[in-house]
């Protein structure tokens, strides 16, 4: 598995009252061998299970994956703080 593309800080309200951060990252882009497709692997310990994001290339692979993983973090409440690679 390739390290991180991207990485997303954010932090929720839990049940309790709590405030609890997140970290949600997406890796790769990988090629998936045999095929033109490329995957990226997007994960949230704690929020969802890992999920792969596939693209007809590289970028697109990318991009659906910070899609995704920005979706997933705003309708599970999760206030984005940060981000490593400067995307919002």
């Amino acid at each position: 598995m390739s390290d991180a593309a991207l990485t997303i800080h954010g932090a929720r309200t839990n049940e309790d009252g709590d405030k609890v951060d997140l970290t949600g990252t997406v890796s790769g882009p990988e090629q998936i061998g045999g095929t033109g497709d490329w995957l990226c692997t997007v994960r949230c310990a704690g929020l969802f299970p890992d999920e792969i994001i596939k693209g007809a290339n590289a970028a697109q692979a990318l991009h659906l994956s910070r899609l995704f993983l920005l979706d997933a973090l705003e309708t599970n409440g999760v206030q984005v703080e940060n981000t490593d690679n400067g995307v919002h």
